[in-house]
């Protein structure tokens, strides 16, 4: 039976995990999963569980790069130069929403993780 909870992370969500560590980021890839309110997928590729939905556990992390900040985006054609336009996208909850300087198809994306993976400063 599912739970009438009302959870703040989202499939896809880039969320950050308490681990022993320290805070790791990595994406949600389920909620309610065997009696957990998450399972995440860590940036290192290893899976996380959290027990409660609470900033103790689980929270959104804050972001490397503030609106107006200059940044490439990894897109097919490679990486585009752009400006960051709002933080943790209507869209799909992505952290970041990039408006690209040349674009063939897209006024702008959206960058899922904040890794250099996916979203780095631009050296101008």
């Amino acid at each position: 039976r599912k739970s009438k909870i009302e959870l703040r992370f989202n499939v896809g969500d880039w969320v950050e995990c308490n681990m022993r560590q320290g805070w790791e980021g990595g994406l949600v890839t389920k909620q309610w999963a065997e009696g957990f309110t998450y399972e995440v997928e860590l940036a290192n590729g290893t899976m996380a569980s959290a027990p409660f939905d609470t900033d103790e556990f689980i929270r959104r992390p804050e972001l490397r790069f503030r609106v107006g900040d200059r940044v490439e985006c990894c897109m097919e054609e490679g990486w585009m130069p752009g400006t960051v336009r709002k933080h943790w996208s209507d869209l799909n909850g992505c952290p970041y929403e990039v408006v690209l300087d040349k674009y063939k198809t897209w006024e702008f994306c959206t960058a899922p993780c904040d890794t250099d993976g996916y979203i780095r400063a631009l050296n101008e």
